[in-house]
């Protein structure tokens, strides 16, 4: 009689058991590694954000009826960067900063009639994806000939960045970001 055919099955459970535990941790360390209130799309606490995402929606809605706002980085070669996500999508830039060299971007802001609009308050942030750490708040000049230039900055690191503005007209207000590659 074999007696070692019946306990095969308690080992799969362990091992089962085993498994679904680590993956747990996994999922719990990459969580906390990456907390929630790194966004900045707002630029402003999560917290803030969570209390009013009603006022700030509609606050984006009101100003997306009367403005349009264009953020353009220099277009620095015919050929678009192409670089890969974490879930192995491609993603293809046209629009690239300068590692370790000069950089500067414009904002245009224009009312639904197709006018510059002089007298608004912008607030310009760099930031990356995954961490907060190389955040740059990006100082704005003066409008001239329509355009809103940021003050010139440098970039060290490689790879993706985003560019997050606040925009204040009177008292709408409006958030916009543009996804741009350092090489």
């Amino acid at each position: 009689m074999n007696r070692r055919k019946g306990h095969a099955w308690p080992l799969s459970i362990i091992v089962i058991f085993i498994f679904l535990s680590l993956m747990l941790f996994g999922i719990l360390y990459i969580s906390l590694r990456s907390p929630i209130h790194t966004e900045n799309m707002f630029q402003m606490g999560y917290q803030e954000v969570d209390k009013g995402f009603n006022d700030i929606h509609a606050a984006q809605l009101a100003f997306d009826t009367d403005y349009d706002v264009t953020i353009s980085t220099p277009k620095l070669s015919t050929e678009p960067v192409e670089t890969m996500r974490a879930n192995g999508e491609k993603v293809y830039f046209d629009h690239a900063f300068t590692l370790n060299g000069e950089n500067q971007f414009s904002v245009q802001i224009k009312d639904k009639a197709g006018n510059a609009v002089d007298k608004a308050d912008i607030s310009l942030l760099l930031t990356r994806f995954e961490t907060s750490e190389y955040d740059k708040d990006i100082k704005v000049l003066p409008m001239k000939n329509g355009d809103y230039k940021s003050e010139p900055f440098t970039i060290a690191q490689e790879g993706r960045w985003k560019i997050v503005a606040k925009v204040a007209i009177g008292d709408k207000t409006g958030f916009f970001e543009r996804d741009v590659y350092a090489r």
